[in-house]
């Protein structure tokens, strides 16, 4: 999986001077049993670009905050 924000750009190469903003948080959501609902979602910050590099922090999310739920107190 290329998710390159210049990935398919005629021509090739960057579009900005930084690929992935770092003040953006990027997620991939996974619906695992296939009831249109993430059961997993993986979410992603960059570091400011720097010397050509970037770097990331990425989370493994489960269950109601995969799918964007909010739980209450009375939820477990």
């Amino acid at each position: 999986m290329n998710v390159h924000p210049s990935a398919g750009e005629n021509p090739p190469g960057p579009t900005t001077s930084e690929p992935f903003a770092p003040e953006a948080l990027y997620e991939l959501k996974i619906d695992t049993n296939g009831d249109a609902v993430a059961d997993i979602a993986y979410r992603v910050r960059f570091s400011a670009f720097e010397g050509g590099e970037q770097t990331a922090i990425v989370r493994r999310i489960d269950g109601p905050q995969a799918a964007g739920m909010v739980m209450t107190a009375g939820d477990h």
